[in-house]
């Protein structure tokens, strides 16, 4: 079995979508992480990089070898059906040649994607998070108490250096209070994750 790692850009993308897509998205790569076989007629290899896509209904999670789900796009054709009342001018072309050029931009699109993901990774812009802890965020637990679980922090630890009180961390993470804009700020800072990883 593969140990599943989500970039937190693929995480933050989890979060924006319906809760039931996201979760069936964690299945999924859950499902292909324990038997690569029973998905494998939704998993394509991304051309010239060590990575590949897996399918789940319109959506495309790009993957790399070592088990990292580096981001989560929607594809191309779900964009084009919602955008169709856009457009002003059309072009007839058969369906096989209208599916070809769709798959063209899709993979397109994955593999910038996937470049993109990995020089964030490399440069050190975006992180890896446990498959266990995506699990927890998307299903509703304290983003305070989650990240400062990662980085191994006591509460009175991330007190100390956030500079907020032990007692109002305590509260934010059961969701007792929310917290200021400037408390957000300083627990993010201390947690070396953006403001909107917490809210």
């Amino acid at each position: 079995m593969r140990r599943i790692t989500y970039t937190r850009a693929a995480l933050k993308t989890l979060r924006k979508i319906p809760a039931n897509t996201a979760k069936l998205i964690v299945s999924k790569v859950g499902q292909y992480a324990v038997d690569p076989a029973s998905l494998a007629n939704n998993v394509t290899e991304l051309k010239g990089r060590t990575g590949f896509r897996l399918w789940v209904n319109s959506w495309r999670v790009i993957m790399n070898d070592d088990g990292t789900v580096l981001t989560v796009l929607e594809s191309a054709r779900a964009e084009a059906y919602t955008n169709r009342r856009q457009m002003m001018d059309t072009v007839t072309i058969d369906r096989a040649e209208y599916d070809r050029l769709t798959e063209a931009a899709d993979e397109l699109d994955d593999l910038r994607a996937y470049d993109r993901a990995m020089a964030r990774l490399d440069t050190g812009e975006d992180e890896l998070i446990p498959a266990d802890a995506v699990v927890r965020l998307l299903s509703g637990e304290s983003p305070v108490r989650v990240y400062r679980e990662l980085r191994g922090f006591t509460q009175q630890q991330l007190a100390d250096a956030s500079n907020v009180n032990r007692v109002q961390i305590a509260d934010i993470e059961a969701r007792r209070k929310q917290g200021s804009i400037d408390t957000v700020k300083r627990l993010a800072a201390a947690l070396e994750v953006a403001v909107d990883d917490l809210v």
